[in-house]
């Protein structure tokens, strides 16, 4: 969901290596976390994505889309004040 491999947001996050990101996650990340992967599966299973590269596309694709819409959300939070 970040568009970034794990050490480098852990590093961004400012997470020692040896800890769990989940356990600095927000509700609203860790929900949005948990969207991703269950989108990404139903997708998978229901175009019945099969090879390493398609499933890595396919995960890249609805982390973007989750990405998108969690900035749209939050920019229209602000935009109502």
């Amino acid at each position: 969901m970040y568009n970034m491999n794990l050490g480098p947001l852990k590093e961004y996050k400012g997470i020692d290596g040896s800890r769990s990101l989940l356990d600095f996650m927000g509700n609203e990340e860790l929900a949005a976390n948990l969207f991703r992967i269950t989108q990404t599966e139903a997708r998978i299973r229901s175009e019945n994505v099969r090879g390493q590269r398609a499933l890595e596309v396919t995960a890249h694709h609805v982390g973007k889309k989750v990405r998108d819409t969690m900035k749209e959300l939050v920019v229209g939070q602000f935009e109502n004040r």
